[in-house]
């Protein structure tokens, strides 16, 4: 017998034994989950209740898109909803990654590790094959991921451009810097956002196919503790940095929103913690510790 660990799986018999982070949207949630007790009845997939009533919206049942076999895996970190698409990374059954798109109960696929990453201009290395999908982002039909040497955006209309790769100068940085690592990518209106690590530290930079990368926090800056980065449709920006809150509403200058040693509600912040969904209709939501060992939840309205 199958123990009761919680609801049951849309199209089983067995229950959710484990649950990935949500994503929330207009009210509708999706995830990723699985149960089962062993490999006959073992179940996974990905999840939402958009319409009102939980269904499957793949699971290792459903055929992938443009390959042979069932889908594999899911990436319980990759799920996003945003309107009436969910968004997935997931291996087909050669173990091959990809990104896909349910839309209207149809599932596509919008890249993979088949898929040519894009040309680089003369005299650039070019970017290394696809393979794991991280830190992806859906709005408004763009995707933005991280994959290879890079990140790149697939645009509505399927074109895929380079956004930034190993090989890309860093702006304003040290001559002899070098890129280890770029992640933590959103999608902000037009604009790419994401972190971006060399030896002498960690910044945030944002990304637009007309005028290139900027540094919203460089590498000095962004040492002492870069943390949560959150965008809305609208393309604003709010980001942790050294123990408080910063917001770029586009309209003006990156400016502080709260922080360590603010009064607020009558007590000194201790810390604040904005999580990675805190951000929505130019509101920021975040809970704030108190030095007196007390917490609350927080809305303020700093853009509009």
């Amino acid at each position: 017998n199958r123990p009761p660990y919680g609801s049951p799986i849309p199209d089983s018999s067995v229950n959710f034994s484990r649950i990935g982070t949500p994503s929330i949207s207009g009210g509708a949630v999706a995830f990723a989950g699985s149960g089962g007790t062993n490999a006959d009845d073992w179940q996974g997939g990905i999840y939402s209740n958009l319409g009102g009533t939980l269904k499957t919206v793949a699971s290792l049942r459903t055929p992938v898109p443009g390959a042979s076999g069932n889908f594999t895996y899911f990436d319980e970190n990759s799920v996003t909803i945003r309107g009436n698409a969910v968004v997935f990374s997931a291996t087909d059954a050669d173990s091959k990654w990809g990104v896909y798109r349910s839309l209207g109960g149809a599932i596509e696929r919008l890249v993979n590790a088949d898929t040519p990453p894009p040309a680089n201009p003369p005299g650039q290395a070019p970017n290394a094959p696809f393979g794991y999908f991280s830190d992806i982002d859906y709005k408004n039909g763009k995707l933005a991921f991280q994959s290879g040497s890079g990140i790149f955006v697939r645009n509505v209309n399927g074109s895929i451009v380079t956004v930034a790769n190993a090989h890309t100068p860093i702006p304003s940085d040290h001559p002899d810097s070098f890129a280890s690592n770029m992640w933590d990518v959103n999608l902000a209106g037009d604009d790419v956002i994401f972190k971006w690590a060399t030896q002498w530290g960690v910044g945030l930079y944002r990304w637009n196919e007309a005028t290139g990368i900027e540094a919203v926090v460089d590498r000095s800056a962004g040492a002492p503790g870069l943390g949560d980065v959150v965008t809305d449709l609208e393309g604003n920006l709010a980001f942790e940095l050294g123990g408080a809150i910063y917001v770029d509403d586009l309209a003006t200058l990156v400016w502080r929103l709260l922080g360590v040693g603010d009064v607020l509600a009558g007590k000194t912040v201790f810390a604040v913690d904005m999580g990675n969904q805190g951000l929505g209709g130019g509101r920021v939501a975040f809970k704030a510790y108190f030095d007196d060992g007390s917490a609350g939840l927080f809305l303020a309205n700093p853009v509009g």
